[in-house]
């Protein structure tokens, strides 16, 4: 077998274990996603504007990075897009 039939069958089986999840995980899955995605969009528009690589120090850096997310995803709630999401996908 090559490495790439290897790969194929790899992937076939996450496919098929995330598949077989029940749906609270599912959805745990793409909030966490969402999540994870704002945070290192806060943490990459902060070094892009500071022009310099940066871990936050202070208190409002906090703030943002706390905030951020929880607004995020709030809003995805109550605007229903996790709702259109779960719906079309089956999830």
């Amino acid at each position: 077998m090559s490495g790439m039939e290897n790969s194929l069958k790899v992937l076939k089986y996450l496919r098929l274990s995330l598949l077989n999840l029940p749906r609270k995980y599912k959805q745990l899955i793409v909030v966490s996603s969402d999540f994870v995605a704002c945070l290192v969009s806060v943490w990459l528009s902060y070094i892009l504007r500071l022009d310099a690589f940066n871990i936050p120090r202070s208190s409002p850096q906090f703030v943002v990075y706390f905030l951020s997310p929880l607004l995020l995803i709030t809003s995805y709630w109550r605007l229903g897009v996790y709702r259109a999401i779960f719906r079309h996908t089956g999830i």
